[in-house]
C-alpha cells in the first residue's frame, strides 16, 4: 500500500514518514515542484496513492498573509 503524506518535513509528517518508511509517498512543497493550493498537483499526487495521510498546514509568519491562502 503507497500511503500519500503531506507535511512530511514538519514535526507530525516526518515522525508518520518515518514509520511508514517505503510505503510514503511524499508531497514536498519545499522544492516548489507541488504546490498544496493547485488541485492538478494534488489530483496527481494522489492519483499514485492508496491512503492519504493529510499533515500540511499554513504557519503564518513574516512572509505569509492572508493572500498567500488561497
Amino acid at each position: 500500500m503507497k500511503v500519500l503524506v503531506t507535511g512530511n518535513t514538519g514535526f507530525i509528517g516526518s515522525v508518520v514518514t518515518e514509520l511508514l518508511g517505503k510505503q510514503a509517498l511524499l508531497f514536498r512543497t519545499t522544492d516548489k515542484a507541488n504546490d498544496m493550493l493547485n488541485c492538478q498537483d494534488v489530483k496527481s499526487a494522489i492519483s499514485y496513492a492508496d491512503a492519504v495521510i493529510h499533515t500540511a498546514a499554513i504557519i503564518p509568519g513574516p512572509t505569509t498573509t492572508p493572500k498567500n491562502y488561497g
